[in-house]
C-alpha cells in the first residue's frame, strides 16, 4: 500500500492530528506569545453576549483570576476545586480532557468580595509540557496528556511566603528554565527575604537563586507582579518588579545588571517645604499677566483664560479697578505682595508605605514601561546593555516619566508606537511611546478593572470585574467599538488563539468566536 493510501486511511480513522493552521498563534503564557498582551490573530469577534458568538462554555469547579494558556488543540486552566487546587485541560472544542490535583489548602484572600485565592498564578506551557504554580507554593509539571513529570513546593524549599494577599506571581518559561520571583517579607522590621530563582524545566531542580534586596519598607516589600523577559533580538534579560524597584537580571546566572527606582518616594526623605505665607493670589507672580512685556498690565492683554480668572479674583478680593492699566510694581502693592514670588521647587514625593506593585512591566523592542501602583508614577525606559548599577538618578536611560496616573492592577500595553494604560476605574489613557505625550484619556466602563488589556486585529479588549468587555479601536483617536457582557464576574486577562477569545470567569471558561 502506498504512503498516500496509508495516510488517507489514518485520516479516515481519526488517528492523525493535523497541525494547527499557520495563521493560528499559541497563547503560551498569561501575556501571550510575545509576553506583552499582543496577538497577530485576525477576524476575531468584536461583539457577543451569553449566547451570540459563543462557541462553547465549560463550567469550572471553582474561581480563579488566572489566565488560561493555549497550545494547538489544548487549553490549560488552573482553578480552585473546593479545598483542592487543580489544573484542568480542555480541548478547543470545549471538552474536558483531564484534571489533576496540584495541591490542597485553597483559601480566599482580599477584603470584601475577596476575588483572589490560591489558584491565582497562571500556568505556562511549551506545548509538550505544562507548569503550574499555586499560592500554596505547590509547583508541578505535567505532560500535555496529564502525566505527572515532577512536583515540588517552593515554600518547603525556600521558606514560608509572607505576603498579605497571597502569592499570585506567574512563572516565566525561557531557555529551558522556570524563573520565579518571590518578593515578600514581614511588614515590621528591616528583614527582606525576597529572592529570584531559576529551576530546570525538566526536573524542577534549582539552577540558581539570588537574593533581591531593595530597602523597601512595610507593604512595599510585597509584589504581585510576574517576571518578564526582555528580548529585542540583540539583548535578552529577566525583569523582576517590586520592592520599589524594577530590576534586570542575567538569565544564565541571575546576577543583577541594573535597577531602576523613582517609582516611590525615598524612605526617610524630608517632606516638601511648607508653602510661603499668604494666600494663592498673593503667591501668584503678576508679571505673568504682562503678555507684551512692557512692564505694564491691563486686563485686555491677558490671553490665558486661567490668568483672566486669577486677575478677576484679585480685583474682587483686593478691591482694585480691573479696567485700569497698572505697572507690575503697582499691582504687587495693590495685592500686598511684598516680594517677587520665586518658582517653588517641585514637591518631594513622600514615601508611600503601602505601594505594593501589582501591574507587571510591559516590553517591546527598545522600550520598557514600568508601572507603580495607586496612581503613582510610570517610567518609560530605553533598555541599553551598557547601563549598570542603580539607574534611578540617571536620566539618560529614561524616555519619559509620568508623575502620576499608573494603573493599579492592569499591566500596560504597548502596540504600534503607543502605550495604553487602563486604570482600575476603567479609564483608558493613550500615550506616544517615544515622547510620552498623551493622546487621550477617556472613560470606557465605570467598573473595577483587574484584568490586563490585550490587543488583536487593531482592537483593544478591556475586561471589567462584572464581566463586561469593552472593545476599543487601537490608535491615537479614541473610539469604543462595542461593549459585551456574558453575565459572569471575572478577573483573569483574556487569551487569544485559534481565532477565539477565551474568557476565564469565576464560573466557567468561555470560547468567544465569530460566526
Amino acid at each position: 500500500m502506498s504512503n498516500r493510501c496509508v495516510l488517507s486511511l489514518l485520516l479516515l480513522c481519526g488517528l492523525v492530528v493535523m497541525p494547527t493552521p499557520v495563521s493560528a498563534e499559541n497563547w503560551a503564557s498569561w501575556r501571550g506569545p510575545r509576553g506583552n498582551g499582543t496577538s497577530t490573530e485576525k477576524g476575531l469577534a468584536v461583539s457577543w453576549d451569553s449566547k451570540r458568538n459563543v462557541a462553547w462554555r465549560v463550567a469550572l469547579p471553582g474561581a480563579s483570576g488566572a489566565t488560561p494558556v493555549v497550545w494547538d488543540d489544548r487549553i490549560f486552566v488552573s482553578t480552585a476545586d473546593g479545598d483542592d487546587l487543580s489544573l484542568v485541560c480542555i480541548s478547543i472544542d470545549g471538552k474536558e480532557l483531564w484534571r489533576r490535583r496540584v495541591g490542597t489548602g485553597n483559601r480566599q484572600v482580599g477584603f470584601g468580595d475577596a476575588e483572589g485565592n490560591m489558584a491565582s498564578p497562571s500556568p505556562v506551557t511549551d506545548g509538550r509540557h505544562v507548569w503550574v504554580l499555586m499560592g500554596t507554593g505547590d509547583l508541578a509539571c505535567f505532560d500535555r496528556y496529564g502525566k505527572p513529570a515532577w512536583k515540588t513546593n517552593i515554600q518547603e524549599k525556600y521558606g514560608r511566603f509572607d505576603i498579605q494577599f497571597g502569592m499570585s506571581s506567574t512563572p516565566l518559561l525561557a531557555d529551558g528554565r522556570l524563573y520565579i520571583q518571590v518578593i515578600h517579607g514581614p511588614m515590621r522590621g528591616a528583614e527582606e527575604p525576597a529572592y529570584v530563582v531559576a529551576l530546570d524545566q525538566k526536573t524542577g531542580k534549582q539552577v540558581w537563586k539570588k537574593d533581591r534586596k531593595t530597602g523597601a519598607q512595610m507593604e512595599c516589600k510585597h509584589s504581585y507582579t510576574s517576571p518578564v523577559l526582555y528580548d529585542d533580538g540583540k539583548q535578552r534579560f529577566l525583569l523582576t518588579h517590586g520592592g520599589d524597584y524594577l530590576v534586570a537580571h542575567r538569565l544564565d546566572t541571575g546576577a543583577e545588571m541594573w535597577r531602576m527606582g523613582g517609582l516611590n518616594g525615598v524612605p526617610g526623605a524630608p517632606m516638601a517645604a511648607r508653602r510661603p505665607a499668604g494666600n494663592f493670589l498673593q503667591r501668584f507672580d503678576v508679571a505673568k499677566f504682562d503678555v507684551n512685556k512692557d512692564k505694564k498690565v491691563v486686563r485686555a492683554e491677558i490671553t490665558s483664560k486661567l490668568h483672566q480668572r486669577v486677575f478677576d479674583r484679585m480685583a474682587k478680593q483686593f478691591k482694585f479697578d480691573p479696567t485700569k492699566i497698572y505697572t507690575i510694581a503697582a499691582l504687587r502693592k495693590a495685592i500686598g505682595q511684598k516680594e517677587i514670588p520665586k518658582p517653588s521647587a517641585p514637591a518631594a514625593r513622600s514615601y508611600h508605605r503601602t505601594l505594593r506593585f501589582v501591574a507587571s512591566p510591559a516590553v517591546a523592542p527598545g522600550l520598557i514601561i514600568a508601572p507603580s501602583a495607586k496612581r503613582g508614577p510610570v517610567i518609560a525606559i530605553n533598555p541599553n546593555a551598557k547601563f549598570t548599577g542603580d539607574l534611578t538618578r540617571k536620566a539618560t536611560n529614561r524616555l519619559w516619566k509620568l508623575e502620576d496616573g499608573t494603573p493599579d492592577v492592569p499591566s500596560p500595553l504597548i502596540h504600534n508606537g503607543l502605550v495604553y494604560l487602563c486604570s482600575e476605574n476603567g479609564n483608558l489613557s493613550c500615550f506616544d511611546a517615544k515622547t510620552g505625550k498623551q493622546q487621550y484619556q477617556q472613560r470606557t466602563h465605570r467598573m473595577r478593572h483587574r484584568a490586563s488589556p490585550v490587543v488583536a486585529d487593531g482592537k483593544i479588549y478591556l475586561s471589567a470585574r462584572d464581566g463586561k468587555v469593552t472593545v476599543v479601536q487601537a490608535g491615537r483617536t479614541f473610539k469604543i467599538v462595542s461593549q459585551n457582557d456574558v453575565g459572569e464576574a471575572l478577573a483573569a486577562s483574556p487569551a487569544i488563539s485559534n481565532g477565539t477569545i477565551y474568557l476565564r470567569t469565576f464560573d466557567a471558561l468561555w470560547a468567544i468566536r465569530a460566526k
